[in-house]
């Protein structure tokens, strides 16, 4: 039985390949039109201060003077993303305020509570900043004023920080977070530009035009020179963009009949293009017979996932085995990440001016260490999803899946060590979530989130709630004196939460689980290999 249905989205990455010079030339100057005309509209809309921009195509012509467009739909497509832009800068500074203020008044609090006196020679700054701050998240002293009085505050903070150090061996960063960065407004540099249906001929079908032509996709765009005014459909030049895929079963998906090519982001990275394009189906999400409980963690397992079998024919004994726990180990992912944090911190040494070097070497450390920082990012990335991978090969369908629902982690020091802080700093917790849900989405398994209050306290068996039941790695219940790995507790707890949400649903009133679900922590888990 389908629950619901739901369209979901993914993205595939492909190299491109224009056949010609002059197509190229075309292509080239409709990505410097388009990026022209972006950081144009943008500072029209900072300028006279709107939240959103109606009619792009008039505003470029009559007010920006741009010449016309390499495509009539291209202002339409630009509007999207320049909304979408104002729409997150809005909500960031709209929160800035709030955010600096709390990071103040914790400096403040434990100040006072250490008996240091230090930071009071920030109070003045930190006072005219928060003065300063406008009401209007579009107002051009962000980009100004803001920035500049941020920098005194980040200045001296940095001081007090050097000399609690020295004299009172006081780590602020153990007990305060990061001081938290004014927005300012993005500047567009990557040469590149957004394309729909419309610019690749698709019609009224909504969808990219593509064609495979002996085991080669090639996609279609209309594009004419900026300037051209003629409007008619003769005006435009068809360009075939071989897409290129090594991936069989990314080139079998993006020709599915069942799959829709929506969208394609063109850029240019040095010489080469890269096209990311955006495919789309719907799927049915059914009603599941498993609730997977995940609790994420960062020491020990990266995912411990617990199962919890409902209206099935599944026993307790059965279902204890130790084939239906599943764990990330955390040792292979930190082991990778600290081999390119090594050789990034090699790099980073030698640009740090203690080494000297000619003008020809401390080009060449610049270059080596933006391709490091790129491959630090790169790395975590290709793991996590190559974890998400491993762990959706191993769920039984059809099932859905609960998380819980975090936020704030990283206003929250609470680690002392530097290895456990370098972790906390190198965990791309919100990456982690993203992909696990857009991944389980398209494959047509739910997502459930469930608040995080207390599932690390409460007991699998007896449901008591004590805080001093969890200790450390362990959980040892209080009443009962259950005793387990805490991540296997949090997962379990976070699986019931997951249940007596359904059970309140319309659909799902029937749902029911054994009085001896616990029982299946007492088996072995299944160490996934990623």
């Amino acid at each position: 039985m389908a629950l619901q249905k739901k369209r979901v989205r993914r993205t595939i990455v492909a190299g491109v390949e224009i056949e010609s010079a002059e197509e190229e030339n075309l292509v080239t100057e409709a990505a410097k039109w388009y990026l022209q005309a972006k950081q144009k509209l943008l500072q029209y809309a900072i300028e006279k201060r709107k939240e959103r921009i109606t009619a792009p195509a008039r505003i470029l012509k009559d007010e920006l003077k741009l010449p016309e467009p390499p495509h009539s739909r291209l202002p339409d497509e630009l509007a999207q993303v320049i909304n979408g832009v104002l729409k997150a800068l809005k909500k960031r500074r709209t929160e800035y305020l709030r955010r600096f203020q709390d990071w103040w008044n914790k400096v403040v609090e434990v100040g006072n509570q250490h008996g240091l006196e230090s930071y009071r020679a920030m109070k003045p700054k930190v006072e005219a900043l928060i003065s300063s701050v406008p009401n209007n998240p579009f107002d051009p002293t962000w980009d100004s004023d803001i920035q500049k009085r941020f920098a005194e505050v980040k200045e001296i903070w940095s001081k007090i920080r050097l000399k609690d150090s020295n004299e009172r061996n006081f780590r602020w960063r153990y007990h305060v977070p990061p001081l938290v960065k004014p927005p300012k407004t993005p500047e567009f540099k990557l040469l590149g530009f957004d394309a729909g249906a419309r610019v690749s001929g698709g019609g009224k079908a909504k969808t990219l035009t593509i064609k495979s032509q002996d085991g080669e996709i090639f996609l279609r765009l209309l594009l004419r020179q900026p300037g051209v005014s003629n409007h008619g459909r003769g005006s435009y030049r068809e360009i075939w963009l071989h897409i290129i895929l090594e991936d069989e079963s990314r080139k079998a998906l993006l020709l599915s009949d069942k799959v829709q090519a929506k969208f394609i982001r063109l850029r240019r990275r040095t010489d080469k293009w890269e096209a990311h394009i955006t495919v789309e189906k719907e799927v049915s999400f059914e009603k599941p017979r498993v609730i997977y409980g995940i609790d994420i963690g960062m020491k020990d397992a990266l995912l411990f996932c617990v199962p919890i079998f409902i209206d099935s024919q599944e026993t307790t004994e059965t279902a204890s085995e130790g084939k239906k726990l599943i764990v990330v180990e955390a040792g292979q992912f930190w082991h990778r990440l600290e081999v390119e944090d090594a050789q990034w911190r090699k790099w980073q040494f030698r640009r740090s001016g203690k080494v000297k070097e000619g003008i020809k070497g401390k080009r060449m450390v610049w270059r080596i260490l933006k391709r490091r920082r790129r491959r630090r990012r790169e790395v975590t990335k290709h793991l996590i999803h190559q974890i998400v991978n491993a762990l959706i090969s191993q769920l039984q369908r059809p099932c859905a899946v609960a998380i819980e629902r975090l936020k704030g982690l990283r206003n929250k020091p609470h680690l002392t060590d530097k290895r456990s802080q370098w972790k906390f700093h190198r965990w791309a917790y919100r990456f982690l979530l993203e992909t696990l849900r857009y991944k389980l989405e398209w494959e047509g398994i739910m997502i459930i989130e469930v608040p995080p209050y207390g599932t690390s306290q409460t007991c699998p068996r007896c449901s008591h709630r004590d805080k001093r039941s969890r200790d450390g790695r362990r959980f040892r219940c209080t009443k009962c004196k259950f005793q387990h790995n805490a991540d296997a507790a949090g997962a379990f707890n976070i699986a019931m939460r997951a249940v007596e949400q359904l059970q309140s649903s319309r659909d799902l009133q029937e749902v029911s689980i054994a009085e001896s679900a616990w029982k299946i922590l007492t088996g072995k888990p299944m160490v996934l290999k990623y």
